[in-house]
């Protein structure tokens, strides 16, 4: 299963088996099966390296995943110290806020709890994958005014 774009044949990329065992542990952190091992902690996800591998998954896509997990794990992390226990009859499996879950070529986001209009998932929304590349805008190219501005005006 390929759960993140490949790079050519010919270039280096992550190497798949190591990167979906890793994300098969987040996932389960995150409540998506049985845990069988020590949960995954957002420092892991920061520090976790991968050996490099011919035709491998792109390292942006999953470098942008893991930044999502991180962000997840840390919500949960968040929720879990600030619930009090509580029974596990009102409990819904499932991942976390905000937590991306791939599937169908695209990827789910979770709502936050309370925020949808009625039961689990209720406020979900799917959304494409993130590009491969994505670079940020910044400086005068990021200025709307900068878009529309004559030449006649910059002098």
């Amino acid at each position: 299963m390929n759960r993140f774009p490949r790079v050519m044949a010919l270039r280096l990329g992550y190497d798949p088996q190591q990167v979906d065992d890793f994300v098969r542990r987040i996932e389960r952190t995150l409540g998506l099966g049985s845990l069988d091992g020590p949960p995954v902690t957002a420092d892991e996800i920061r520090n976790v390296r991968f050996a490099v591998t011919f035709g491998g998954y792109n390292e942006t896509a999953v470098d942008f995943a893991l930044d999502a997990f991180i962000v997840a794990i840390e919500a949960k992390a968040g929720r879990d110290a600030q619930a009090p226990a509580r029974g596990t009859a009102d409990a819904v499996p499932g991942p976390a806020a905000g937590a991306p879950v791939r599937g169908g070529g695209m990827v789910v986001v979770r709502a936050p709890e309370g925020q949808g209009s009625g039961g689990p998932g209720a406020g979900d929304r799917e959304v494409p994958p993130p590009p491969a590349a994505m670079t940020p805008v910044t400086g005068a190219a990021a200025s709307p005014a900068s878009a529309t501005a004559s030449p006649a005006s910059a002098t």
